[in-house]
């Protein structure tokens, strides 16, 4: 038994791996003839058909022989070796895609699914365009940000005048601005991208790709916003201050009427009596810089540091900080704030309510330094290559599920909700979306295009 294994063992040690070697480089009869088996099953298709000639080919796992090789190197499509015969043109393959495509395509949950909606609500949302839903609600956050400052104002000057006490106070209308951000960006920032300002417009404008044709009725809608808060706070409080508004004309201090503490200055923003116009713009011009880069680091995708949740309060934090730090100097903020309840001052105490030069520099000055605030932003302290956050990735997909949404709903006006249902489960395919971006959108995108 030893004597046969030593002799194998020699046999073995003299051919060494010459054997193995041709045995793996050239193949057998058996395989061979199988190679050509599977070429013959690959040219009998009807690769003529529109069906088969744009559907990838699927060759058997079997490692093809040269024939084979040499065969499909005149094929027009090589992708047969690693194209799998179940997915469409543009869909994700297998691996890591494979769990990256199925969480991709879960299907998005959305309002109608949970609660039910009224057909004429359907209908409306349907039918109503996109540049008024963001005009409205563009004012109606410049109305809850004015709003509740201007009523907290209100409450501090009227009880300043009738010498009653701790019913106002700075701190009040410091708080009072805050919350009234967050509540603005809260109810309205879904709809209209939450601006809420000329200034954070026009830097989106100039840095994020803010379409140009918009800017104008945003800036509109903000200053409209301003306005109809100012005329509602003068309603509420209409009999106190013109109680005020007369004792000062009754005395001869008709002048107080447009300063800080009169009736006036409830409304529309006043200069502190005595203050230098050039130190009043750099009051102006430092703090609206540090409002800027506040707000540009809430809106930085790749932030860890501030959640969606905590945006609103963040930034009503941040103005909060400034007004009762800086109040005292005189400070506006913002454009459409400032703009918008002058005029409304203008409408209900004359013209005084433009006192120039102080007028366009509360009006102006933020302006540029906001500009300033997003490149010092940009420059120095974010960084293209960083890795966006979760939440901020999450409100992209909602947006983009929001929008093959309403793309759908609309197209597939009379169809069954089963239907319907069925097409919103391909939202974020591969295949889905290859096809709208080979055939340029579809005809309703382009009518959302002309209604914007």
């Amino acid at each position: 038994m030893m004597l046969c294994l030593e002799a194998l063992f020699l046999e073995i040690s003299r051919l060494g791996p010459t054997c193995i070697t041709r045995e793996l480089s050239e193949p057998s009869a058996e395989k061979d003839l199988f190679a050509k088996d599977s070429l013959q099953k690959v040219d009998s298709r009807d690769i003529t058909s529109p069906q088969r000639a744009n559907s990838p080919r699927r060759l058997p796992a079997t490692n093809p022989g040269p024939a084979v090789i040499s065969k499909m190197s005149h094929h027009e499509e090589p992708r047969a070796f690693h194209t799998r015969p179940h997915r469409h043109q543009g869909e994700l393959e297998i691996g890591v895609t494979q769990a990256v495509g199925h969480i991709q395509q879960k299907e998005s949950l959305h309002v109608v699914d949970i609660a039910p909606v009224p057909n004429f609500v359907k209908t409306w949302e349907r039918k109503r365009p996109t540049w008024l839903m963001e005009m409205i609600a563009e004012a109606w956050g410049v109305f809850c940000y004015t709003y509740a400052g201007v009523g907290a104002t209100a409450a501090l000057v009227i009880t300043t005048a009738a010498q009653e006490e701790n019913l106002g106070g700075l701190l009040n209308v410091a708080i009072a601005y805050g919350f009234g951000i967050a509540f603005a960006i809260i109810t309205a920032a879904s709809t209209s991208g939450g601006h809420f300002n000329p200034c954070v417009t026009i830097a989106f404008c100039l840095f994020r790709g803010f379409p140009l044709r918009k800017v104008p009725r945003y800036i509109f809608a903000q200053c409209l916003g301003s306005f109809i808060a100012g005329i509602c706070v003068w309603g509420q409080y209409h009999r106190e201050l013109g109680l005020i508004t007369d004792a000062l004309k009754a005395a001869g201090k008709e002048a107080q009427i447009f300063s800080s503490s009169g009736p006036a200055g409830v409304i529309a923003i006043f200069p502190a009596a005595g203050a230098s116009m050039g130190r009043v713009f750099l009051n102006e011009f430092i703090v609206d810089f540090f409002l800027g880069i506040v707000i540009w680091a809430c809106l930085d995708p790749a932030n860890p540091f501030v959640s969606a949740a905590s945006v609103p309060f963040a930034i009503g934090m941040a103005y909060t900080a400034m007004i009762i730090g800086y109040v005292p100097g005189t400070i506006a903020t913002n454009a459409a704030r400032d703009f918008g309840a002058r005029c409304a001052a203008a409408a209900i105490w004359g013209k005084g309510a433009f006192p120039s030069p102080y007028s366009a520099i509360s009006t102006l000055a933020n302006i540029p330094a906001m500009l300033c605030a997003v490149l010092f932003y940009e420059f120095f302290l974010s960084d293209s290559s960083r890795v966006v956050v979760s939440h901020a990735e999450t409100l992209h997909q909602n947006a983009q599920a929001h929008a093959h949404h309403r793309r759908l709903t609309n197209e597939m006006i009379g169809e069954s909700p089963t239907t319907i249902k069925r097409e919103l489960g391909r939202v974020m395919t591969g295949h889905h979306m290859a096809t709208e971006s080979s055939s340029g959108g579809s005809k309703l995108e382009v009518d959302h295009k002309e209604k914007v």
